[in-house]
């Protein structure tokens, strides 16, 4: 994930604005690769196989799919490429990922039905 996140990046993303985002790392591998563009969208709530940007601990920010809800505050993620679960609090998740481009390509989508 792209720790250079920028303080008005945060701000619409915490306004519920969907905001773009490019990536950098290789912990989602296949599905996103260094430099893809990501849209992310501050939701109500979250499920399982949502893909979310979250902030942790001294690492800064990572964006993982939810692989266990563990209650409506606590959930496990990780990434598609990575071996580490991580317990992340409802209050640390920013918003899930709702589209992801390469080269303007549309690699991942949302269905509209889930965008909360």
């Amino acid at each position: 994930m792209d720790n250079n996140i920028t303080d008005l990046m945060l701000k619409r993303i915490t306004s519920g604005k969907p905001t773009l985002i490019s990536l950098t790392g290789i912990s989602m591998l296949p599905l996103l690769e260094p430099n893809d563009v990501i849209t992310i969208q501050k939701c109500s709530t979250y499920n399982i196989d949502d893909i979310v940007m979250f902030k942790y601990n001294v690492e800064g920010y990572l964006l993982h799919r939810i692989v266990k809800i563990v209650d409506d505050n606590v959930f496990l993620c990780k990434g598609d490429n990575a071996k580490r679960i991580e317990v992340v609090m409802f209050r640390q998740i920013l918003g899930k990922m709702i589209r992801a481009t390469r080269f303007e390509e549309t690699v991942y989508e949302e269905p509209q039905s889930s965008n909360k």
